[in-house]
């Protein structure tokens, strides 16, 4: 019989930066208002789902949805689950982004295997921390079911790894700010269960992205 290993992952809730698309990275920027709210309705929809271990980037953002949604659990931060580290883009704008670092802006929405950021992290980088976490997670908690709070750019990530490694997307996909996706591993073969479901909110989520 094979072990089935379930991962629901989220996307923390919406903060300032995200409401006002700066470009905020590895910075431990809070949750707003909105992003409580949607952290508060994503735990109603899960209350009756039992994890037997919950995991969280160890930014407050990702720290605080993870508390919300599984408020009876002991969240274990994790370093290897923060967001992409985006260097010098972070605190600006992202329009004053697109200004000061075209070609790096064009890169990105080409998806380009080599990108990397201006004094922070590659893409390939990114996709090596965040694919030895999740097959070591899938390890650890094998046959059981898991909730991974994190972030957008780690959440492509994981997407890559359980898509066998693509080095890029036609179109990079969607992670709304309390998304729910789910990845589920078979004895070490990943399938897409769920991708960026946002059936639980009914205001207006942040811009798609963010990071």
């Amino acid at each position: 019989m094979m072990n089935r290993t379930e991962f629901y992952i989220v996307r923390h809730g919406e903060t300032a930066a995200n409401s006002r698309n700066v470009v905020q990275g590895q910075n431990d920027v809070p949750l707003n208002e909105t992003g409580l709210a949607q952290a508060a309705r994503l735990a109603e929809r899960l209350k009756a789902v039992h994890f037997d271990a919950v995991y969280a980037s160890d930014l407050s953002r990702a720290m605080r949805t993870a508390r919300i949604i599984a408020p009876g659990a002991a969240v274990v931060p994790l370093p290897e689950l923060r967001e992409w580290n985006l260097g010098d883009w972070v605190g600006l704008p992202f329009g004053e982004v697109e200004r000061r670092y075209p070609d790096e802006v064009a890169a990105l929405r080409e998806d380009r295997a080599d990108f990397q950021i201006s004094g922070g992290e590659s893409k390939r980088q990114v996709y090596d921390r965040v694919s030895r976490c999740l097959a070591e997670l899938a390890e650890r908690e094998e046959g059981r079911r898991v909730l991974v709070v994190t972030h957008c750019g780690v959440i492509r990530a994981m997407l890559r790894f359980a898509l066998g490694g693509v080095h890029s997307f036609p179109c990079v996909p969607e992670v709304g700010n309390t998304s729910l996706s789910r990845l589920i591993c078979f004895d070490g073969r990943w399938q897409l269960g769920t991708w960026n479901d946002l059936s639980h909110l009914t205001m207006p989520s942040a811009p798609a992205g963010g990071y």
